[in-house]
């Protein structure tokens, strides 16, 4: 009955390799929201002890959100550049298509988006809807944002799926001064009076 013994153990070993792969993954997992919590949070030290700690700055939550794109979406550019310098994608975008840069210039964080643009970030990156930053900088009355991506060298003239252009969206959300700056911009970038 030696062979007999020798085979007992085999399932349980394969029982535990399998409960420790569940446990390993269940841990990554947490710890991916903790550190997207954080930086979403805007807490610094937090962020860099986990980021010191090993855990990949890449880590995404279901939708495909990194840490990197909360930051931008809250403005906070000390979590971002930590991020960056632990390998955070400045390209990445979630489900939705949206990038970090898309985040920042939605929500009107103008600094962050000459941050990434600065880390390589596309300025004129098109997310799921087909809309560029800059678009979405302008539906959102996000004046400084705006100004930030003309200066990085967005193209004024794109179009979105429906041919919509940041001047487009700008106007049909009465944002006059925004709507002086696109025209501007668009007469610099181009040379002729802005086709809607």
């Amino acid at each position: 009955g030696m062979g007999f013994r020798a085979e007992v153990p085999t399932p349980g070993i394969a029982v535990l390799a399998v409960i420790l792969l569940t446990c390993t993954a269940a841990i990554a997992t947490g710890d991916a929201l903790q550190l997207i919590r954080a930086a979403w949070r805007g807490e610094t030290l937090v962020v860099r002890q986990m980021l010191d700690s090993g855990i990949d700055a890449n880590v995404q939550d279901a939708g495909g959100v990194t840490p990197l794109m909360t930051a931008a979406a809250r403005g906070h550019r000390t979590i971002a550049n930590f991020l960056i310098k632990a390998g955070a994608d400045p390209n990445h975008s979630g489900s939705r298509g949206c990038s970090a840069m898309t985040w920042a210039a939605r929500n009107g964080w103008p600094e962050m988006a000459r941050f990434l643009a600065a880390q390589g970030a596309v300025v004129d990156h098109r997310d799921g809807g087909g809309l560029t930053p800059l678009m979405r900088a302008a539906w959102n009355g996000q004046r400084d944002a705006v100004a930030a991506l003309i200066e990085l060298g967005a193209q004024v003239t794109a179009r979105d799926r429906q041919g919509n252009t940041a001047l487009s969206y700008a106007l049909s959300r009465a944002e006059d001064e925004i709507v002086e700056l696109l025209m501007m911009a668009w007469r610099k970038q181009t040379g002729s009076e802005p086709t809607l």
